[in-house]
C-alpha cells in the first residue's frame, strides 16, 4: 500500500513536468465546491485545486484535520481517507482529482 508520504514525494518530484505527471496519474472528474461533497478514497489519488480557495476536512481512523487549499496547491489522499468539501456560493473553486496508476 502506498503512504501519504510517497505519494507527496511523487508529487513534487512531478511537479514541474506535467508530462511525467500524467505517466503516473490519470485525470479523474472536474468539479466544483457550489455544494457540499463527500468522497470516500478507495484508490491513492492527488487532489488539486485549479481555482480557489477550497476548505477541506480530511478525517482517516482518528485523525482528522481541516485545511483551505487555494489556486494550484494539491494534497495527497490515501486509501481510507475521507474528504468533506465545503460549500461556497460566493467564491466557487474549481478542482479536479488524480488517480495514481502506477503500481509499486
Amino acid at each position: 500500500m502506498l503512504s501519504r508520504f510517497n505519494l507527496d514525494v511523487k508529487r513534487m518530484y512531478y511537479y514541474d513536468d506535467q508530462d511525467k505527471f500524467n505517466i503516473e496519474f490519470t485525470a479523474l472528474n472536474d468539479h466544483t465546491n457550489e455544494k457540499e461533497l463527500l468522497f470516500d478514497i478507495t484508490e491513492s489519488q492527488i487532489l488539486l485545486v485549479l481555482k480557489g480557495p477550497l476548505k477541506i476536512s480530511l478525517t482517516n481512523g482518528p485523525t482528522s484535520k481541516v485545511a483551505i487549499l487555494h489556486n494550484y496547491q494539491s494534497i495527497s489522499l490515501i486509501i481510507g481517507d475521507k474528504i468533506l468539501i465545503s460549500s461556497n456560493k460566493d467564491k466557487l473553486a474549481n478542482f479536479k482529482f488524480y488517480k495514481y496508476t502506477k503500481t509499486e
